[in-house]
């Protein structure tokens, strides 16, 4: 196991990039990213296909025996981009100025 964190504003510049605007959705691919990435950290995971190219990630973590459990969930669809100008592509995780974009 493999169990090096990547870099928040690397991962979140990964994230970003994947073009998951809902419809259709196209969640497959991020989610075998995270996937990845959380089963070479110690995650055990699970996928859940629902549609053609959609899918939902299960992910679990044993703790410490007795300790309180917790759960997060979310999402990884995104709205239509609309009709607006961007001053950045939407998809590019741009870091500008020491913002991302």
């Amino acid at each position: 196991m493999n169990t090096k964190i990547p870099d928040p504003v690397e991962l979140t510049q990964d994230l970003i990039r994947f073009n998951t605007i809902n419809p259709p959705g196209n969640e497959d691919e991020i989610c075998g990213f995270l996937e990845k990435l959380l089963v070479s950290v110690g995650f055990e995971c699970k996928s859940v296909d629902f549609a053609p190219r959609r899918r939902s990630l299960i992910a679990r973590i044993v703790g410490a025996r007795g300790a309180p459990n917790i759960c997060f969930t979310g999402h990884v669809d995104v709205v239509p981009l609309g009709g607006r100008t961007w001053q950045y592509e939407p998809f590019a995780a741009k870091i500008h100025e020491g913002k991302l974009y």
